[in-house]
Parts: structure tokens; sequence; C-alpha cells
């Protein structure tokens, strides 16, 4: 096949590598329109029925989990709980702390979470769960002198609904706060600062309780922020972006955005992955948002890329810039993780992930713990424009196109 010019590029195993890829593609596609016609509410009841399944073995395995009555204990009980958080109001109110939801405009229009303020002490009741397949049970504990057992075991005092209001009420930020501005990775959103199922090692939850004024970006297109002022998500026009323009406009709008709401001079920014690239070429760039930022803290700092270590696929992709628009199409990457990560039992999408992952990056991620990782993946892809994912492969390869 050596002499053949251009197929003899690739070995027999490559070409036999490529072919399974495309098979998976047609029977994914297959799958997903049969899945499409079924009724939802038999998908979420297996679903539900295999991670309560899943969650009783794993309790009986680490014989800590198992009551006389075999009912879930609280550890189990809490993770089902954050299971079913789908999104940042979710986690905010199982946590108690206060949230705002900000508008930030360009063109496009950027969601920003805050958290004006510490943990509100006040909670609704907490419910047991002695189904595993459900964790919608009234039943609650018994409780005495008033107080309630918040999700991290602190008790604290039962109050009504208006209790509630006038403390959030009263509970506005003072513009002496110090501000700080989180911002995720790529293909992520605003949940991953707040998904851990320990509070206090959620960055965002440890900030506001130490007094910051924390607002949490989403990056245009994603699940909060896929929105235009004049553009729907359904034309091409919408995902025509790359890095170069969150650099260029989405920084330094959503930086001006938060001081002119809070009426602070400066900010902190993190960042994490994309969002210290971005935040390095912003301030390359932009000398005036050098003057608004008063320290950059850069988690998992990103310039340039490894790639993958899938050497069958990089070289595929890294090809030509066409080749991920052929396989991705032109608007937003990975449309169908989203779709799948919904049908899915979470059990078998974690395993998914990782063997994926395990593939592409060469990441075992054996130190997360597998009950964390039921959460995490849930909440660890969000949308983003192909052109983005070329940015990055043409980044990683130093071919820019």
């Amino acid at each position: 096949m050596s002499s053949i010019p251009i197929l003899g590029r690739w070995s027999l195993n490559t070409y036999f590598r490529v072919g399974i890829y495309f098979a998976l593609l047609l029977v994914e596609q297959v799958v997903r329109f049969l899945v499409s016609y079924t009724p939802l509410a038999l998908l979420v009841w297996i679903s539900n029925a295999f991670v309560g399944w899943i969650f009783s073995r794993q309790s009986r395995r680490q014989n800590d989990g198992q009551g006389p009555n075999g009912k879930l204990s609280d550890d189990d009980i809490h993770f089902q709980s954050l299971m079913k958080c789908r999104n940042v109001e979710d986690f905010a109110n199982y946590w108690g702390y206060p949230l705002e939801t900000h508008l930030a405009i360009t063109q496009d229009v950027l969601a920003l979470h805050r958290i004006p303020g510490p943990r509100v002490r006040i909670l609704v009741k907490f419910p047991t769960v002695s189904n595993p397949l459900s964790i919608c049970s009234t039943k609650e504990e018994p409780r005495s002198a008033g107080l309630i057992p918040s999700p991290d075991g602190t008790p604290v005092r039962e109050a009504n609904l208006d209790e509630s209001w006038n403390f959030f009420a009263q509970h506005k930020p003072s513009p002496q706060k110090p501000v700080v501005l989180l911002w995720h990775g790529f293909m992520m959103c605003s949940e991953v600062w707040i998904c851990h199922p320990s509070r206090d090692r959620s960055l965002a939850f440890t900030l506001a309780d130490l007094g910051y004024d924390v607002w949490i970006a989403n990056s245009r297109g994603n699940k909060y922020s896929c929105k235009h002022v004049s553009k729907k998500p359904s034309e091409l026009s919408f995902w025509d972006f790359s890095m170069d323009e969150i650099v260029q406009f989405d920084v330094p709008a959503t930086v001006d955005h938060i001081l002119k709401v809070t009426k602070a001079e400066k900010l902190s920014y993190v960042g994490f992955s994309q969002g210290t690239a971005q935040a390095f070429a912003s301030l390359s760039l932009n000398p005036t948002l050098n003057s608004k930022v008063h320290v950059f803290c850069a988690l998992a700092p990103a310039a340039q890329p490894e790639g993958l270590s899938a050497s069958v696929v990089s070289n595929f992709i890294t090809a030509s810039p066409d080749v991920i628009f052929l396989l991705l199409g032109r608007k937003r990457a990975l449309a169908m993780a989203a779709f799948w990560a919904e049908i899915i039992p979470r059990p078998i999408w974690v395993e998914i992930l990782n063997v994926s992952m395990q593939y592409l990056f060469s990441w075992t991620l054996q130190w997360i713990d597998w009950r964390e990782k039921l959460i995490y993946y849930s909440h660890l892809y969000s949308y983003t424009s192909v052109k983005t994912v070329v940015h990055w492969f043409q980044a990683s390869s130093r071919r820019f196109e």
C-alpha cells in the first residue's frame, strides 16, 4: 500500500480503526432515532432504577450504607440529592446560598451567576429517602427544638418563607466587598465551580463564605449563554465565533458589567484552563482591562495544549480544519453529548467518559471518587462552537489557517 499515493499514508490498522469510528457514528444515529420515540417517562424510570440499584450495591459493598431496615445511609442520600441538581440554581438552593443572574451584552447575551454573600443559615426542610428509586419522599427525620439538619449535618433553625425572604432582603452585598470573577474551562459552564459534593471544596462557595462578592461567568454558546441580540442558535451565523471573539469582546464586557453593578474599581479574576488562556490574551491586547483586574489567578493554565494522546485520532483531525468541520458540522460541537447525558443511566455514562478520556488523553482519573463522578460528569460538558474546537487543535499543532 505504500506505493499508492495518499492511501499509503496510513497503515491497514489505522484504516480499520477509522472504519470502526464511522460505524459507531452510524450506530449512534440509529439508536438516537429509536430513543427519540421512546416515552420520556420510561427512560427516566429506567435511569432512576439503575442508579438506585447501583447505590444499593455500592453501599452493601462498603458495608457502611445499610441499616437494619435496608435503608440507604445519610451519605448516599446526600449524593442522590445532589444528583438531582440540574443547574446552578439547584446547587445554590441545596446548600442555602443566595443567587442572582445577570446578563452582560456584547452582540451575544452572556449569563453571569452571582453569589452576593455567605451561606444563608435558614434552609428548607431536608427530606430523607427510604426508596432508592426516588428522592421525592415526603417523610422527614424527627427533629427537636426547632432545629433541622442541613445537607452537611449542621443543625440550622427552621423558618417560614416570609422570614427567609426578609433575610435575603437584608443580606445585600456592600460596595466594600472584594469582587472576584470565576471563569470556567473549555466546553464547560458555571456549574463546574459549585457541583462538588463537599461544600467547603467548592471554590465559589468558599469565597462567598470568606466575604467575597462572587461572580461566575459563562462563555458564549454554552447552556446559559446561548442567546444573541439578533440571531438564533439554529442559525449558522450564531456559531461563527472562536476564542478571538471571547478574548476581544466577552472578557472586557463581562468585567465592565460586574464593575458597573458592584461599583468597585477593580476585581480579581480566577480562570481555569480555557478561562486562563482567554485572560492571558485579553489582558495582553487590552491595556485598559489591566487597570480593572487587581489580581489574575490561573488554575491549570492553558496556552498551547499537548493535543490528543490517541495518535490515530490526532493525526486525523489535525490534518486540516475541514476534517473537524466534516465530523462535527459548523455549529455547536458534540451537540449529541448533552442528549446522551440525559438518556443514558449515569453509571454507564461515567464509564463511557472514563474510557473516552483514557483513550484520548491518557487520563485515568483514579483519584476521583466514583460517586463524585456521578455528579461531576453530568455537569462537565456544555456547548461551544466548532470553530472554538478548531482553534484549540490549531494551537496544539501550531498550524493556524
